[in-house]
């Protein structure tokens, strides 16, 4: 008897939709840009510095308002990335520009700026090492102060969106031209 070969039907590989696909890059790539540059900016934040007296007490030397310097240092980043993520989105992905990318840009601005901050203040947590109960006298501490971001948590998503938005606007293609064939 000879051999038959058997067919077996043509196997459907799931694929996702490129534009979702290129929604989730987005959200991905935003937020490992804004934790890495958390990180840093959670190291380099200012601290009260002071030194423990006799009796436990730490006498903080005069400084500057620390925490409006957190605040702003956390507004201006966030809302620089916030416009490199506006411009990246808008160059990168022509085919989807529209009203829905400019809210999904915000979303993930948002999201971003809430990893920023929380990856911050944990980089900015271990910099201080030093437990109540290893206090000595004449000991120099430094400590950083929390943050309550409020309002700034807006910064992101309102410079992305503006920075994609101007960018729909003042490019020269018109609307819907990278979707027609020539």
């Amino acid at each position: 008897m000879p051999a038959t070969a058997v067919s077996h039907p043509p196997q459907r590989r799931f694929r996702i939709n490129r534009k979702i696909g290129t929604a989730a890059g987005f959200l991905t790539l935003g937020i490992l840009l804004y934790a890495v540059v958390g990180a840093v900016w959670g190291l380099l934040r200012p601290a009260y510095e002071g030194t423990v007296e006799s009796g436990g007490v730490i006498a903080f030397a005069p400084a500057a308002d620390i925490e409006f310097t957190s605040f702003i240092t956390f507004a201006v980043i966030t809302g620089v990335l916030g416009v490199i993520c506006g411009l990246v989105s808008f160059v990168r992905a022509p085919e989807m520009r529209g009203a829905l990318t400019l809210c999904w840009i915000g979303v993930v601005a948002l999201i971003g700026a809430v990893a920023f901050f929380t990856v911050g203040e944990l980089a900015a947590s271990l910099t201080q090492r030093v437990a109540h109960t290893e206090l000595e006298a004449g000991q120099d501490v430094a400590i950083v102060p929390p943050l309550a971001p409020g309002i700034a948590f807006v910064a992101a998503p309102l410079m992305a969106m503006m920075t994609y938005w101007f960018s729909m606007f003042l490019d020269p293609t018109p609307y819907g031209a990278a979707d027609r064939p020539d």
